[in-house]
This record gives C-alpha cells, sequence and structure tokens, in this order.
C-alpha cells in the first residue's frame, strides 16, 4: 500500500494575528459536503423529496463548512522541540463518514499540547469522501459491504495507519520517502519534521469505526506505546484480531465510550458491543491493560467536531440528522480533550520540556470531572479554538 491522504496538525510559535478570511476553513473541498449530504441520505430510498433534501443539506455543509475558521495558520514553521528526543505524536482515525478535519477540535488541542499529530484519512470506503493520492477522481462512501466488508475496511484502515507511522518515520528522519509525496504550502517532506519527532513516543487515536481500528492496531504493533479508542464501533474488529483474543504488545488503552452508547437501551442492548468490548477489556490484560471511562450525558457525536463546531449556527440541523447529545457540546468536547491529555500524560514517556510547557492541568481535569458528576454546570474550556 503506498497511498496516504492526511493533514497534520502540530505547534508553531507563530502568532500572526490574521484577517478571518485568512483563517483555515474547517471544509477543505467542496466535494466534501457532497460526500457528507450522500453519507447521510446513502440508505434513503431515491425520491425528488430525498434528493432535494441532498442538495439542501450538501449546500448548507458547504456554506457553513467554508465559514466556518479554525484557529491555525497552514504552512506555519513548526516550533522548535523542548526535548532532546523531539516532539510526541498521535495518529488518528476518523469514524464511519468521516474524512481528514472532522476531528479538527480535538487534534488541535493536542497539536496546542506539544503533541504532532497526523490524521489520516481513510481511502477503504468508509469515508464520506477522500481524496486519493495521485488519482484525479475521489472516493465516495458506498456503504460497508456487509459484515465480511467491513472487517476488510478495518484490515484496509490498520494498514494505513501503519504506513502512516513509516511515512512519519521517514520524515523524522529525513530519510527519503517511498513514492512521491508532497506537503501543502511549500513544506518540503524531507525536512519539515526532521529531527523533531521522538519516535519511542507515538500514540494512536480514533473515533467510532477509528475506535476500532486504533484497538486492533494497538493490539498488534509494538510502535504505538498508548492508544484512545473514542467509542468504538466494536463490530468493525476481524474475528482474528488480537485485541480481541490477547494482546500481542504492551500497549495500554484508554476505551471512552459515550453514555448513549454503553447504558443498555429499551431492548437491553449496548449499542457499543458489549460482547466484543468486554473480550477487549479481558483480552488486554494480556497487554498494557484498558481502562473503560464513560462520561454522563455523552453521545456517539460528543467526539466530533460538529456538535462542538455548528451547534449555534445549525442546532436545528443537527438534531434533524440525529447529531445530538444530552451534555454540552463544548462541555463534551473539554471532557474528551482532558481525559485524553491526561491518559497521555500517564502513559507516553513525554519529555521534561513537554510536561513542563502543557498548560492543562490535572487538578484542573479533576474539578471539570467532579463538577459534572454532581450535575453542576461546566465552564467551557479555553482551547486553541477559542471555545
Amino acid at each position: 500500500m503506498q497511498h496516504l491522504s492526511a493533514r497534520i496538525f502540530y505547534p508553531t510559535a507563530k502568532r500572526s494575528p490574521r484577517p478571518w478570511s485568512w483563517g483555515v476553513s474547517w471544509l477543505p473541498h467542496y466535494n466534501y459536503a457532497k460526500g457528507l449530504g450522500a453519507f447521510f441520505f446513502f440508505r434513503r430510498p431515491l425520491s425528488l423529496i430525498n434528493v432535494l433534501a441532498r442538495v439542501v443539506l450538501q449546500a448548507f455543509v458547504l456554506v457553513l463548512g467554508w465559514l466556518q475558521r479554525l484557529w491555525m495558520i497552514p504552512g506555519a514553521p513548526l516550533a522548535p522541540a523542548l526535548d532532546v528526543g523531539g516532539r510526541p505524536a498521535v495518529i488518528f482515525s476518523h469514524g464511519l463518514g468521516g474524512f481528514r478535519s472532522m476531528y479538527s477540535v480535538p487534534c488541535a488541542e493536542l497539536a496546542s499540547q506539544g503533541y504532532v499529530v497526523l490524521a489520516v484519512e481513510h481511502a477503504d470506503g468508509s469515508s464520506s469522501a477522500a481524496r486519493v493520492a495521485g488519482a484525479k477522481d475521489w472516493l465516495y462512501y458506498a456503504g460497508l459491504g456487509g459484515d465480511a466488508g467491513q472487517v476488510d475496511k478495518t484490515r484496509t484502515r490498520v494498514a494505513e495507519m501503519q504506513l502512516a507511522l513509516d511515512v512519519l518515520t521517514a520524515m523524522a528522519q529525513g530519510s527519503r520517502l517511498p513514492g512521491r509525496m508532497t506537503l501543502s504550502h511549500g513544506l518540503q517532506a524531507s525536512r519539515f519534521l526532521c529531527g523533531s519527532v521522538d519516535l519511542g513516543c507515538v500514540a494512536a487515536a480514533g473515533h467510532s469505526y477509528g475506535g476500532a481500528t486504533v484497538a486492533m492496531l494497538a493490539a498488534e504493533d509494538a510502535r504505538f506505546k498508548a492508544a484512545i479508542a473514542f467509542d468504538p464501533w466494536w463490530y468493525a474488529l476481524p474475528p482474528e484480531s488480537a485485541a480481541l483474543e490477547a494482546w500481542k504488545t504492551t500497549c495500554p488503552i484508554l476505551i471512552m465510550g459515550s453514555y448513549s452508547w454503553n447504558v443498555p437501551n429499551r431492548d437491553g442492548i449496548k449499542v457499543c458491543g458489549e460482547r466484543q468490548q468486554e473480550r477487549v477489556l479481558q483480552a488486554a490484560r494480556h497487554g498494557g491493560g484498558a481502562l473503560l471511562f464513560v462520561v454522563r450525558g455523552t453521545s456517539h457525536n460528543t467526539f466530533a467536531d460538529p456538535l462542538t463546531l455548528f451547534s449555534g449556527q445549525a442546532g436545528w440541523l443537527l438534531n434533524r440528522l440525529g447529531l445530538s447529545a444530552e451534555l454540552d457540546p463544548v462541555q463534551g468536547m473539554g471532557l474528551v480533550n482532558t481525559a485524553a491529555l491526561c491518559f497521555l500524560a500517564d502513559h507516553l514517556p513525554l519529555g521534561a520540556g513537554t510536561r513542563a510547557a502543557q498548560t492543562w492541568s490535572r487538578a484542573g481535569a479533576w474539578s471539570l470531572l467532579a463538577a459534572h458528576a454532581q450535575g453542576e454546570a461546566l465552564k467551557p474550556s479555553k482551547g486553541p479554538l477559542s471555545w
């Protein structure tokens, strides 16, 4: 496999105030609006009403996604590493229907705390739209292909995550990359991250389909030292996966599930896949162990950008699409990011310089959780996107 399409989030020392129009748009290309519209209407019958509704949805996504600017500076120089070994890194796997910028809020938060984050855009057919490297055509969501097709896609996703780490390794070592690789904004792939990434301090993270991908990856690839699975879709795991049987690595994993998927529904079933989740928790005991953490009021959509970024402008539309949560989306994302940072700080060998420069605090994390547990109003977190 030689294809890799991704977005890199990284810390920079540059703080140049710029006009709104110079910011990074949340929607990188109009084809992502096309893909999201097709994804949400994929299982609906073909009718004039549904076709018109899909076109309207695509128009909303295009306008709102393009207008939403992220507090990032494209092509900015990488901030110097704070430790001799370089900066820690995280490779991120998106969920079903996602794409490279669907998780910009958590990825940007990690970058603001010193991590280099490589957000992979999977070309297995699970993205709403994927830009295939070296090809003119785009790959759009066309269904999972049944149980067999679903687990085949997971195997492809794991291979893409491993390729992403191979590419990151080559960039960190200043080595010649296989095939032809280009970075946007005139950055040179062989120089941009050279000597700036600690390859002994790499974690994997992912949501939903990406959460299952990360579990399978962490159970088999010892290069990853920690893993975070946000509300994983356990049905995507292949039956032969070490994540279900016995881990081959000592990588610890945080499973941060949503309340809606980890509390039995009216039929007494946990949507996440309770049987598989129990098997993963047991299998991880052979490795670095697993922690299951569920926050009351969260939904499967708490972990992605749309609720956090667009609830104010288009909450009614998100509700119609089934994208909602009992917990305030900004507060929910703050808890998600806090839990991730705390887990990585505990299980990655972060350098002293990186730890000292991080702006989050463990005391603040516990106060957030305590306030939420008591049902008190939480103050929105102050992250890189000014929530």
